[in-house]
């Protein structure tokens, strides 16, 4: 007997393979809700809940202040960090490039050779 590899989201209303589900090991089934509904729904509920979010983030970092420091270190050292941190100081240069050309045009139109003209006094 050959297993259905399909399932349909009630969400998105579409059959899709089964890999485009989540799998949950505790209970060796697939979620129903497929993997793009599920990050969407997750992604919502982020949006408007955000400032708990990070306010129970910031308390977490204070409260577990060596740990928060092992992660950043552990990521920074990654090769997704890294990545992360070369990508960004690629931004930064650009941006300073960016101001430092616009200061530059700036500047050109708004200093004027003094002309040599005499002040004459009227009296």
């Amino acid at each position: 007997m050959k297993r259905d590899l399909t399932r349909f989201c009630p969400i998105c209303e579409e059959t899709k393979d089964l890999h485009d589900f989540y799998f949950s090991s505790a209970y060796g089934l697939y979620q129903n809700i497929c993997k793009e509904c599920d990050k969407d729904r997750k992604r919502r509920w982020y949006l408007q809940h955000k400032e708990a979010v990070d306010k129970k983030r910031k308390q977490w970092q204070v409260d577990n202040y060596d740990l928060h420091l092992e992660h950043q270190r552990r990521y920074n050292n990654s090769e997704k960090g890294i990545a992360a941190r070369r990508k960004y100081q690629e931004k930064l240069k650009e941006e300073r490039l960016e101001k430092r050309k616009l200061k530059e045009k700036i500047e050109s139109k708004t200093i004027k050779k003094p002309k040599n003209k005499i002040n004459k006094r009227k009296g």
